[in-house]
Order: structure tokens, then sequence, then C-alpha cells
């Protein structure tokens, strides 16, 4: 299936963000989601298939849908900005107390959505937290350091000792800062978490970019556990536009740091599977 440069990128980065939060902890089972628009009246997005973990998001598995934590269980469930990561979500967090079971129909959507009011984090009574931002780097961005936030407020409660509540001007000062910067620090956030745990995204993304240029090429991927566990391929096969051969030289630097590191670990397994030299 063909995709535009512009809903490719959406794709990548979504599938990207869904294994990163998946690595750091913050899935539960099959039933959460992040989700991307890919309409400006953000009537169509990009989500997971139901029943799959967020380790198996591909950016081919993504579907297009057309759409009509602890602190949240407690009695008071807001956040106090009793620390450096709180501040990021001065002013910017609505308290939705009404809890009302599952959150599967188009009135309680509707109602959840009115409860964001100008804020973009929605803590849900007994349900979780929502996150919101202008691109899937800022909602990671987000979503990691209100994690962050929320695990210190958590550890410093457990304490039994009274929390030290920063001042109002001191945390507006900290606001203004922080929005004047954030956009900038969150795509360096997000393509630094994508380097350490998603090497097999950039290779995706790798290909996707050097089949355009070759005009088609088809991958061949493990296909027995052994195979897979040693990340080797099973066969690479490619259907090669002959006018375009001189782009093979075009490899991307993230297609070949990705090689570099397959050789370096079927080097390693090869050195294990030897055993110690006699």
């Amino acid at each position: 299936m063909a995709f535009s440069e512009e809903e490719w990128k959406l794709r990548v980065d979504l599938a990207a963000a869904y294994q990163i939060c998946q690595k750091l902890g913050f899935n539960e089972g099959i039933c959460n989601h992040l989700t991307v628009s890919l309409s400006g009246d953000q009537s169509t997005f990009l989500v997971i298939p139901y029943g799959l973990l967020w380790q198996e998001v591909t950016p081919y598995n993504l579907l297009t849908v057309q759409l009509m934590t602890a602190i949240t269980c407690l009695k008071d469930p807001k956040l106090p900005m009793s620390h450096q990561n709180c501040l990021r979500f001065y002013n910017d967090i609505a308290y939705d107390l009404e809890y009302n079971g599952a959150s599967d129909s188009h009135t309680e959507g509707q109602r959840m959505s009115q409860a964001f009011g100008h804020c973009s984090t929605l803590f849900h009574r007994s349900h979780g937290t929502f996150v919101l931002g202008s691109s899937i780097a800022e909602a990671l961005d987000n979503l990691y350091y209100l994690e962050r936030a929320a695990e210190v407020v958590v550890k410093a409660r457990s304490m039994q000792m009274e929390l030290d509540v920063i001042s109002n001007k001191v945390a507006e000062g900290f606001k203004r800062k922080f929005q004047a910067e954030n956009k900038e620090a969150a795509e360096l956030h997000f393509k630094a978490l994508k380097r350490v745990h998603c090497s097999e995204l950039q290779w995706t993304q790798a290909s996707q970019g050097l089949a355009s240029k070759l005009g088609g090429i088809g991958l061949g991927f493990p296909a027995s556990a052994a195979q897979a566990s040693w990340g080797v391929p099973e066969g690479l096969g490619m259907g090669v536009n002959h006018k375009a051969m001189s782009s093979v030289v075009e490899l991307s630097s993230s297609l070949s740091l990705y090689l570099t590191s397959l050789i370096s670990r079927w080097s390693i397994r090869l050195r294990q599977a030897a055993g110690p030299a006699e």
C-alpha cells in the first residue's frame, strides 16, 4: 500500500512512540492506545488495531479510522506543583471527577473532550490520564514527563510528610520559559528515544526512502525462531529500476548504522555459538 510522504512520516513516528512507551512501561495490555490526526479537521486518525501489544506496532499495521494512573484513583487527584517536572503542567491539567464506567460511547467521548477545556492534559478519575500535543513528539514528551512528575509525587507522599508546594510566581516563570523552548526540546527528545529504542523502525524508514529512489524494493525477513533471534535476514530481494542504480550510493545514515549494528550482533552471536577457543 502506498502512503503519502506526510502520512508515512506520521506512521513511522507513531509506531516509534508505541514502541518507546512500551519499553518505558506506559502500556496496559492491549487496552490503551496512542493516536495522531491525519486530517486538518481531526476527523481521521491513525491508531493501533485492537488486540496488538505495543511492541508489535509497525508503520504498516496502524489503522486509519474515522471518529465521530495511580493519582487519578485518589479522592483528590490534583497534581501538586511540588517538583520541577510538575511545573511543566502548571495551569494545564483539567480534572474530570465524573467516572461513568467504560468510556466507549459517543456521549461520554463528547463529555470528556469538553472536560479538557483549554488544557492539554486530562486526569479522569478512576480511569487514567489523557495527553494532547501539536505533534507526536510533543505528546510523547508530555506523557513522559507527566509520568515522571506523578512518580515523584507518589514517592514523596509515601514518606508521610508534608509536600513543599512551589509558589505560583515561580511556577508561572518556569512555565513561560518552558513554553518558549519546549517544541525544539520535544523533537530532540523524541529523536533520541527513537535512536535508542527503535533501530528496527529506522531500518523500515530508511528502506522506504531507498525504495522510492530505486523504483521498488522487496524485503524478506527471518522466518525461523533461530534466524529471528540472530537478526539475520532470510533473504533480501530487490526490484530495481536500473536507471536509478546510482541512487544505491545514497543509503541513509540510519540504514548504514543499522547494518553496522547487525554485523556487530552477528559477530557476537557467532562467537557465542562457536564456544571458547581450545
